[in-house]
């Protein structure tokens, strides 16, 4: 009897997967650079986003389109969650390096390059990627937010306001400024 409750409870209307899927495809990118740009680790970034996509499923009945945009829904599903995790990882903050010694108890480090003709250009990708995300993470908190909304979300300014809540005026000024301090860290950065 649990059982076909459970299940019950898991059971989405057409209308509902549907919205859950655009969710997940109009999103998951977005969300990830976020995660990964607060947990700097791609794997917990991708269980994060994987955990927010699960509440909103499970949730999905309850939202209400008369009172919020799905995208603000869903970000402050994801904040919340992102909090929490924060939360719980706060006073676990030692790194186990046992896996990182050889057979003499000497520190080892391996390293591989990729099995491909174009390691060089993965590099440079690679490169510029990581200038990229460096120049994301020098940000202050809140001008990462606006930005990642932004330039990876693409959200207008009026959705920015929604999402985090903010009036419009300071969306405009903190995405000014982290547009200034954007430009000032990647000038350096020639883009092939």
């Amino acid at each position: 009897m649990n059982y076909e409750k459970s299940l019950q409870a898991i059971t989405h209307t057409p209308k509902e997967l549907k919205t859950i899927t655009k969710m997940y495809s109009d999103h998951y990118n977005g969300l990830l650079f976020k995660m990964y740009a607060c947990v700097k680790d791609r794997n917990i970034a991708e269980d994060l986003v994987a955990d927010v996509f699960c509440k909103a499923s499970q949730k999905i009945r309850l939202f209400d389109k008369n009172s919020a945009d799905i995208s603000t829904w869903l970000y402050s599903i994801a904040n919340n969650h992102l909090i929490d995790y924060l939360r719980s990882i706060k006073n676990k903050k030692t790194v186990n390096v046992n896996g990182y010694t050889n057979d003499e108890g000497k520190e080892s480090f391996d390293f591989l390059a990729p099995k491909s003709s174009n390691a060089d250009s993965l590099i440079n990708n690679k490169e510029i990627e990581d200038k990229i995300i460096l120049a994301f993470e020098n940000l202050k908190p809140n001008y990462k937010e606006v930005a990642t909304l932004y330039f990876i979300n693409e959200y207008s300014y009026n959705e920015i306001a929604n999402i985090l809540n903010i009036p419009l005026g300071s969306v405009k000024g903190m995405l000014n400024r982290a547009k200034i301090m954007l430009q000032d860290s990647l000038k350096v950065v020639k883009m092939a």
